[in-house]
């Protein structure tokens, strides 16, 4: 086992930092803070950061091949130009529901978004998991949520993780790549501390681990693929948010926190000492995401805006254009990237056993 170490990774502070997300090719750690519209991006030792404002609430980022962002926003989906902080519509499922925001996302193998919604209250599960294709077509997946959260694929890509911070419970389910569906959803994982304590944002390593959140509790525990607990890390803030591995190595747990507490009595208003990432060097390893891709605008911005049927598609809008960079198995070449690269690829590189 690798000798852990917690330390801040920048000075800048997040009212509700969320989505640490992993770009392998330029080496760089994205996240947000959802609360206070800004996204961040930062070499892994902190350096070079970058920090943008953008319009509205935000609760996830995924990478797009050819540069740029996808982002899941109070407002709808937005792809987002990293470079001029331009954000172009796709649409907004929920905007009949002005008590949900949209939450959580990663992209699977194939380059499809999974996101959810949530209850800004937390008061009725009227929240949603979706998935957008990569002709931007959008299906309704699960509902009755009210906090979405910590979607992520097993190493082996036939297990899908999902959580509902609400119930305290991550949900597993088998994972169809091919046809993008979920099939047989058991109990996987529950919180095992005291309330508040819920399972927040996750991701898996390349031995097959979960590594969940526990927001309000101040830890992050490694759950083994049966379920049962492993280990549990104390972390130095009470309000740890999501994770991610990172780092050339792909050694290191990024780990988001948040400042302000969201649910009233838990934290002090005043307290500010979360910070935006707390990067650890573990024993355990899984992958960034892969290389963006431009997703400059969309050929038909009024088509923009859509409805979801459960079950069914909506009308998809037309894609926007992109170069093609590797991984051709993709079929569309601007598809969004996946999550994290492949269990094979971490083998190929030394990483994995």
């Amino acid at each position: 086992m690798k000798p852990m170490h917690i330390e801040e990774l920048t000075q800048t502070r997040s009212v509700l930092g969320e989505s640490p997300m992993w770009d392998v090719d330029t080496d760089r750690l994205f996240w947000v803070d959802s609360l206070g519209r800004k996204i961040f991006r930062a070499a892994p030792d902190g350096s070079d950061l970058l920090e943008m404002d953008v319009p509205a609430n935000l609760g996830s980022i995924a990478l797009c091949r050819g540069g740029g962002l996808i982002g899941a926003f109070k407002t709808g989906l937005h792809f987002v130009d990293v470079d001029s902080g331009a954000l172009t519509p796709i649409g907004n499922p929920e905007l009949d529901l002005p008590n949900n925001t949209l939450n959580d996302g990663k992209v699977d193998a194939a380059g499809r978004f999974w996101f959810g919604s949530m209850n800004i209250t937390e008061a009725e599960p009227s929240g949603t998991l979706y998935r957008l294709d990569p002709d931007l077509s959008l299906t309704k997946i699960l509902g009755n949520i009210t906090v979405s959260n910590g979607p992520c694929w097993s190493a082996d890509g036939r297990r899908f993780y999902f959580g509902d911070s609400t119930t305290r419970l991550i949900t597993a389910f088998d994972f169809d790549l091919a046809l993008g569906t979920l099939s047989r959803p058991r109990p996987f994982f529950s919180s095992p501390f005291d309330p508040p304590s819920t399972v927040d944002g996750a991701t898996v390593d390349a031995e097959g681990y979960l590594w969940s959140a526990q927001v309000y509790s101040g830890r992050i525990v490694r759950v083994a693929p049966d379920g049962t607990l492993d280990r549990t890390i104390e972390m130095t803030t009470p309000a740890v948010t999501s994770v991610m591995f990172g780092g050339p190595d792909l050694d290191t747990l990024f780990v988001t926190s948040m400042a302000r507490p969201l649910k009233a009595d838990l934290l002090h208003a005043s307290d500010t000492s979360a910070a935006p990432c707390l990067p650890f060097t573990g024993w355990a390893y899984a992958g960034g995401p892969n290389r963006n891709s431009q997703s400059n605008r969309l050929r038909d911005p009024a088509a923009s805006s859509f409805n979801a049927n459960s079950g069914n598609k909506s009308r998809p809008l037309t894609p926007p254009c992109g170069d093609p960079l590797h991984e051709r198995s993709f079929p569309q070449p601007w598809a969004l990237r996946p999550a994290r690269p492949p269990a094979e690829l971490l083998v190929r590189r030394g990483i994995a056993a």
